[in-house]
């Protein structure tokens, strides 16, 4: 794993270490997969990137494009293609969140069949694709048929029983995972001595963000920052673009046992929408408040919430994510 800072005119951490290549990937997938499409030895064009909140998709979809149109399959970061493509006609990336509607999907689908203006291909990726209608999916289902050869298609997802099988068919899945604390703390300490952190940030404070924020790299980094910043208790605050704003309403109603409120927060929409990254969401806080100092009586409740949110509603067989979550949250508050 290779640590380089991307030179973008910025000190967020999470904006100036996002991998550019596969050899700087915290390893949350089989990366033998994903040099298999950048060698050209995948004869897919849509592909689909499953996995928890940060752990990678969408930056690992942003690398395969650029080696997609790289001149030399690299991606080699420096030629043309390589460095315009975000600025080209022919990328579009775009979040399901803000564009799910049957009339956005078809839009997309009409530019499908031009050729590309800059690039060797025409490239799209679809972030939280699981929040496409279930008209929408019908939509491009058809339009993924047969796509050209010109174009390349990722779609990112937490939540794959939100997609349609049909449309899980059609693409090329690649599941990824959550990082081990082991190699995110590696990574943050190989970021600290770049940034120059000695006496910012002990090995005692890169193990308690690891702990804290393990399932996020981007949640990792913005601790990281804060204390590098000076902030003395980054963990609570450092999930800010992370941990949705009904967390803290959720833990306060879990940790009172008061079920009518939780499942009030629990019916709200972008909970239904996007389970998975509540439930991080929620354990992050979780675990950001036991580093806090509390009272024995409140870290056992907070202590005895996380047992039960913790794990990857992936590993949930029968049921729906949301089922599972709501399932959790109820043993939380009735055990």
């Amino acid at each position: 794993m290779i640590i380089n800072p991307v030179k973008r005119g910025t000190d967020d951490f999470k904006l100036s270490y996002r991998p550019q290549t596969l050899d700087e990937l915290l390893p949350t997938t089989s990366v033998d997969r994903l040099r298999t499409i950048t060698t050209g030895k995948s004869s897919g064009r849509v592909f689909l990137f499953e996995g928890a909140s940060g752990s990678g998709k969408t930056s690992t979809a942003r690398i395969l494009a650029r080696a997609l149109v790289c001149h030399v399959h690299g991606p080699c970061l420096e030629c043309v293609p390589c460095i315009s493509m975000e600025s080209s006609q022919d990328f579009c990336e775009v979040n399901i969140a803000n564009f799910r509607k049957i009339d956005d999907v078809r839009e997309m689908i009409d530019s499908f069949p031009l050729l590309p203006t800059s690039l060797s291909k025409r490239i799209f990726i679809l972030d939280e694709a699981q929040q496409l209608l279930d008209a929408s999916q019908q939509v491009l289902l058809k339009a993924l048929e047969e796509p050209p050869e010109h174009l390349a298609i990722f779609l990112c997802t937490t939540d794959i029983k939100g997609l349609k099988k049909t449309l899980i068919d059609r693409a090329n899945l690649i599941n990824f995972w959550p990082p081990t604390k082991k190699a995110l703390v590696e990574y943050l300490t190989k970021i600290a001595q770049k940034e120059s952190l000695e006496g910012k940030v002990t090995e005692k404070d890169i193990e308690a963000i690891a702990e804290s924020c393990g399932q996020s790299v981007r949640a990792a980094l913005n601790a990281l920052q804060r204390l590098a910043e000076g902030d003395s208790s980054p963990l609570l605050n450092a999930n800010e673009q992370e941990i949705p704003d009904c967390v803290p309403a959720l833990e306060k109603a879990l940790s009172q046992k008061d079920w009518m409120t939780a499942c009030s927060i629990l019916g709200r929409e972008e909970v239904r929408r996007n389970p998975e990254s509540t439930r991080i969401g929620l354990e992050c806080y979780l675990r950001a408040l036991l580093m806090k100092r509390y009272t024995k009586d409140a870290a056992l409740t907070i202590a005895k919430s996380l047992s039960y949110i913790s794990g990857s509603l992936h590993t949930e067989p029968k049921i729906s994510q949301y089922n599972g979550f709501v399932l959790k949250c109820a043993k939380a508050c009735f055990a």
